[in-house]
């Protein structure tokens, strides 16, 4: 039987990491995620000399052996180099009024995105998190919740995260995507933002080569109860419908085989009453051809 743990002189050594990954530095230490043999996969910090694993702020301490550190520093090397070809030259770069918080994305396809993002730990520390192969709407909840934690920067957070029509000049995401020169970011920003009108969807579509859905006008504010199983959940998330999950212990007279869908608000419910009368996703779509909205493709 191989020995992936060893004591020496009263150290715990690991003499093996199977697989390894980095997406955050704080400081001078980095933050990696390793599956080890009998232990699974766990977060450990690890310093730059890629000589130790400590996890429980340290209480915990593995030190490692010539093999494992080989697999822990090409994780921090992978790291730094995914974070210098986000932060190159081609970057977006978002600039906040907050002091050292800041955002560079590079964008890998027509809805995907690698970002960094630089802000303090609150402890005079600098943190460095890697986003990857993320959408843009993924990438704003991440920097609202890092402004979140201080209560000060929550108008920012606010403005990152749901801008009105007179804010949206303003949102420091769109301002830098008008800069950039990226066609489709606008577009996708204001679809995020449930700002986008029918030329807008029409335009996102033909840029995708996808169906885009707008919003309906007011009068089709109201709950079309669907069966889950006829629904396009792709062409509702492209066209930026947000879902809440109905948990179990909440499901009384509910069924996760239909969910509830608001064309207007563009809101959805993953359940729906056991007793409705359901609306087909056929005739659903066909709401959109009434209303002179729809965006073949």
């Amino acid at each position: 039987m191989h020995i992936h743990e060893t004591r020496i002189d009263g150290k715990r050594f690991l003499d093996e990491i199977k697989a390894c990954s980095c997406q955050k530095k704080t400081g001078g230490e980095y933050e990696l995620l390793c599956r080890i043999h009998q232990r699974g996969e766990t977060w450990y910090q690890c310093p730059e000399s890629a000589g130790l694993l400590s996890r429980d702020d340290g209480r915990k301490t593995w030190y490692l052996t010539p093999e494992a550190q080989k697999t822990a520093r090409e994780a921090i090397r992978r790291f730094e180099d995914a974070v210098a070809r986000t932060e190159n030259e081609k970057a977006i770069r978002v600039r906040l009024p907050e002091e050292k918080v800041s955002v560079a994305l590079r964008r890998r396809s027509k809805t995907a995105f690698n970002a960094v993002l630089r802000f303090p730990d609150g402890q005079s520390l600098l943190t460095v998190r890697l986003l990857e192969n993320k959408t843009v709407g993924e990438i704003v909840k991440e920097t609202a919740g890092v402004l979140r934690r201080d209560m000060e920067k929550k108008e920012t957070a606010d403005l990152l995260e749901r801008p009105s029509r007179r804010e949206l000049p303003e949102n420091p995401f769109y301002r830098a995507a008008l800069a950039s020169g990226d066609e489709l970011l606008p577009v996708q920003l204001r679809l995020l933002y449930r700002l986008a009108d029918k030329d807008d969807c029409k335009k996102l579509g033909k840029l995708l080569r996808r169906r885009v859905l707008p919003a309906l006008g007011k009068e089709y504010d109201r709950v079309f109860t669907i069966p889950a199983r006829e629904i396009d959940f792709g062409l509702l998330a492209r066209s930026g419908y947000e879902f809440v999950h109905r948990p179990y212990f909440a499901m009384r007279d509910s069924t996760h085989s239909l969910c509830e869908i608001n064309p207007h608000t563009k809101y959805g419910v993953d359940a729906g009453k056991d007793n409705a009368e359901p609306t087909s996703f056929r005739a659903f779509l066909a709401l959109f051809e009434e209303d002179g909205s729809d965006t073949p493709g």
